[in-house]
């Protein structure tokens, strides 16, 4: 609205703090204690063995778990991350090899026997019939003004809708879980231990073309 708009939100702390300490410092700690936030592990030692598990069978599952994953992002992101997250989420094993220590053993607890499958096992079918679901389910989404597209910079952002129906606390909690795992996986390097496998990016591609 401009400098002279007449109610800017914490105006005179601004200004009075700008006097005394040469900087708007409320704001700066504000956004490093958010910052923090984002980028601190999911709290997941209270829950129970198990709270996570179960198979991602049909669209609504999809849909959910995929929203699960736009509200736990908070700020607009690349949709290849998106979709690398969702693929964590739906299929944990996947997950799992890029894990190590306390988080693969915390993350198996959590999601039980699907996060011990081989590798390979389930690849062909999330690639067949939870892949047309993840298009019904991005096409919905965004129809309701959750996925939103950014037309310059093609960043993924969540709308407002986020909010209005609640998620079941498998999909936030698995969303929460992948999402911040995603901080240690180059999305984009084929050499090393954290960079994801051909099929991965198989998947990524088929999601971003559905």
């Amino acid at each position: 609205m401009g400098e002279d708009y007449p109610s800017e939100t914490f105006r005179v702390l601004q200004n009075n703090e700008i006097k005394k300490y040469g900087e708007y410092r409320t704001q700066r700690l504000v956004l490093s204690a958010y910052d923090a936030l984002v980028k601190a592990a999911p709290a997941t030692q209270d829950l129970a063995d198990g709270q996570w598990q179960g198979t991602i069978a049909d669209e609504t599952d999809v849909r959910l778990l995929l929203q699960a994953v736009l509200k736990r992002m908070r700020t607009p992101s690349n949709a290849n991350e998106v979709r690398a997250a969702f693929l964590f989420a739906a299929q944990p094993h996947l997950l799992s090899r890029h894990l190590v220590g306390p988080a693969k053993a915390e993350w198996e607890r959590l999601v039980g026997n699907a996060a011990t499958l081989p590798v390979s096992q389930n690849i062909p079918t999330l690639s067949a019939r939870p892949l047309h679901h993840f298009g019904t389910s991005q096409a919905m989404l965004a129809a309701r003004g959750v996925w939103r597209t950014d037309p310059v910079t093609g960043k993924v952002d969540r709308g407002a809708a986020i909010y209005e129906n609640p998620l079941p606390p498998w999909a936030e909690g698995r969303a929460d879980f992948a999402w911040h795992a995603l901080q240690d996986i180059d999305l984009s390097a084929s050499t090393t231990t954290a960079s994801l496998t051909q099929e991965e990016r198989t998947f990524i591609a088929q999601s971003a073309a559905a």
